[in-house]
């Protein structure tokens, strides 16, 4: 850059000394050689106010959020009292600090939950560590407020307290179609239809009174189940039996199907190779093999449904421009199981959808046996539901 402004120096001197019919020339050169200067000058100056801006700014931000950290309960709190003062600072100079870990600064206790596979026991641990088993606060990140207590009184208080009446929504009950649903649907005119839907058709003293011969049979059918095993070896897991009888006994309240237990598919099998010598029972093997498949599809569906509900997800306590950081792949596996999930309630839907046609002038959503299905067919057009509403309502009442 020296030379080049020697060049051009040099260039305007020896159009100095010419004659004056090359005066333009050489103003010309002068003029672009003073610009050329003021312009690199301005570049960087430029590049390095920005660089100076840039460090301030994150210098005062590191500065806030260590401020935040601060405060009891960790950064999500600081930043609620700081804002508190600015708006209300008659109201913030009056509020107590509940006592709590600080955790790290930025992310507050989310590390530590996220490492932990018992959270109960880790909140009581901390619990006794701030001598705070009435009342705990924490941060999860520093967007999320958690308030923990461990005395009952306490509990009822905040649990009868209309500010928390609605679920944090995560982002797998967003997924997993809860937000169209009673478990997870904020407060308003939604929310209380399917709530007067849920009391006066699914858990309705007639209703449950009217599946109690099924409850019966399913739990006979268990017990059976599990004899058959325990004769066939000398342990059994009693797990698998007892979430079968449950969800036999929801599938059965909400679809109106029930399935045979798993460990009755030796006995399955047996009948099912016996039978290759009858052509006229070919039909009702096929439909056993259907119904197996099926009772396993369901069951997985249903533990996955669990699974996501129930893990702990980081991106529902980060900022929305890390909502990406997914280590537990809960949003890929949320969105493989929901086309699961709709295509099985469809077909639900739809077989239902054919039997009313087909018993026309029979008022099936009205009989005390009917599943909630039908109820929710019958008073489709009426309430205003579509297919996926209904959808959505079938899978959350298994699921809750």
């Amino acid at each position: 850059m020296a030379l080049d402004h020697y060049h051009l120096f040099s260039s305007t001197l020896h159009a100095a000394s010419t004659p004056a019919s090359s005066s333009s020339s050489s103003t010309h050169l002068l003029l672009h050689f003073l610009s050329s200067s003021s312009s690199s000058r301005l570049s960087s100056f430029s590049f390095s106010s920005t660089l100076h801006l840039l460090l301030l700014f994150s210098f005062l931000f590191l500065l806030a959020s260590f401020s935040y950290w601060l405060h009891p309960g960790g950064p999500a709190w600081g930043l609620l009292a700081a804002t508190s003062r600015r708006r209300r600072p008659l109201r913030a100079a009056n509020l107590a600090c509940i006592p709590g870990p600080r955790g790290l600064p930025l992310l507050g206790s989310l590390l530590s939950f996220s490492a932990s596979p018992t959270a109960h026991r880790l909140l009581a641990s901390l619990a006794s560590s701030f001598h705070a088993r009435p009342l705990m606060a924490l941060s999860l990140a520093s967007s999320t407020r958690v308030v923990v207590s461990s005395h009952p009184s306490t509990a009822r208080h905040i649990l009868c307290n209309p500010a928390f009446s609605e679920r944090p929504l995560s982002q797998s009950a967003t997924h997993l179609l809860f937000t169209r649903a009673l478990g997870f649907s904020p407060a308003g005119h939604r929310w209380r239809n399917l709530r007067r839907l849920a009391a006066t058709h699914l858990f309705s003293p007639r209703r449950i009174a009217a599946h109690q011969p099924l409850r019966q049979l399913d739990t006979t059918a268990m017990l059976h189940s599990m004899a058959a095993a325990a004769a066939a070896k000398n342990a059994i897991v009693i797990r698998p039996f007892l979430q079968h009888a449950a969800l036999n006994n929801i599938m059965g309240t909400v679809f109106g199907k029930r399935y045979a237990y798993s460990s009755s598919s030796a006995a399955i099998h047996h009948t099912a190779a016996a039978d290759d010598d009858h052509d006229g029972r070919s039909e009702e093997k096929e439909e056993k093999e259907e119904e197996r498949r099926e009772a396993k599809e369901v069951q997985s569906m249903v533990r996955e449904g669990f699974e996501l509900l129930g893990a702990f997800n980081m991106s529902d306590h980060l900022p929305s421009a890390f909502q990406s950081v997914d280590p537990l792949r809960i949003t890929h596996r949320c969105q493989q199981l929901v086309p699961r999930v709709y295509a099985f309630v469809q077909r639900i839907i739809d077989d239902h959808r054919s039997a009313a046609l087909a018993a026309a002038g029979i008022d099936m959503a009205n009989s005390p046996s009917s599943s909630f299905v039908d109820v929710l067919l019958h008073l489709q057009q009426e309430e205003k539901l579509a297919d996926s509403d209904i959808v959505s309502i079938l899978w959350v009442s298994i699921l809750i």
